[in-house]
């Protein structure tokens, strides 16, 4: 069975984390990405400001549509940029509306911040039901923080992710 790796992102670094779980991953691993349905997206402070009052107010933002195959996958990895304290309302809708199958997997998660995490896994969390194995990764600002600290937190994170796939194995 595969690995499933579902991400949003808009700046570029939870997509960076992502790419960087699945290289550090064994066996299949595919990436999907979340995508807005809007073809403008906002960026710099503007997009910070708007992105930030949709989340504060519990706005909808509508996502493309997404072709899963869930049978394929027996672990799936969620990661998202922290909004607001909060999870984005894109990453959001996506787990609301996949629920269930989501909730029959493995489930690991991950994010990536300015420097606070807020409540973002405890709302991953209660939208779920289930318990993340093993704990959740938070990196802050990778762009801006030394590569090897960031590999360092990436590689004990999918280590953790491996030895308990080798157990179950």
């Amino acid at each position: 069975m595969k690995t499933l790796i579902i991400y949003f992102s808009i700046s570029g670094n939870t997509k960076w984390l992502a790419k960087q779980i699945a290289a550090h991953l064994p066996g299949e691993t595919d990436l999907h990405r979340i995508e807005l349905s809007s073809n403008k997206i906002w960026k710099g402070a503007v997009g910070m400001f708007l992105y930030g009052m949709k989340t504060i107010f519990g706005m909808k933002m509508d996502i493309q549509a997404d072709h899963i195959n869930w049978s394929e996958y027996n672990h799936v990895i969620i990661g998202g940029p922290v909004w607001v304290a909060s999870v984005p309302p894109p990453l959001r809708a996506f787990v609301k509306k996949h629920k269930e199958q989501i909730a029959q997997k493995t489930v690991s998660v991950f994010c990536t911040c300015g420097g606070n995490r807020g409540s973002f896994f405890k709302q991953l969390r209660d939208v779920l039901g289930v318990k993340f194995w093993p704990d959740p990764l938070t990196l802050v600002e990778p762009f801006q923080h030394p590569k090897d600290t960031n590999d360092l937190r990436v590689k004990a994170f999918t280590q953790e992710i491996n030895a308990a796939k080798q157990q179950r194995a």
